[in-house]
């Protein structure tokens, strides 16, 4: 299993444009793909430091989005296929950067 992620820096104002495109643009393109598995789109509500201390962070709109594909090279696939450029194109409108990380899954349950 391979988990792509990534953390956009979204654009204030533009938290609700993020969160449609995610939902009509993303999902229905990944689906097209073989390969992919299912993805997440997730709102940080609050962070915990080490020392226990809690921040609030519902107010910051901190998303962190998670994808599960069968291997990384189904991900490649997708990632330099034509389908993939609208949708960068789109984040780039939307997001102030953004770190994409990938996952090799060791331990499943």
């Amino acid at each position: 299993m391979y988990v792509r992620m990534f953390s956009p820096n979204i654009l204030p104002g533009k938290e609700h444009d993020f969160e449609t495109m995610w939902a009509e643009m993303y999902i229905p393109i990944w689906k097209s793909h073989q390969g992919f598995v299912s993805a997440t789109l997730l709102r940080c509500l609050e962070q915990q430091d080490l020392d226990g201390v809690v921040t609030d962070m519902s107010g910051k709109k901190k998303y962190t989005a998670v994808a599960f594909w069968q291997s990384e090279d189904a991900f490649k696939a997708y990632k330099y296929s034509d389908s993939a450029k609208p949708i960068t194109a789109r984040l780039k409108s939307l997001a102030d950067g953004s770190v994409a990380q990938g996952y090799e899954s060791v331990a499943e349950r």
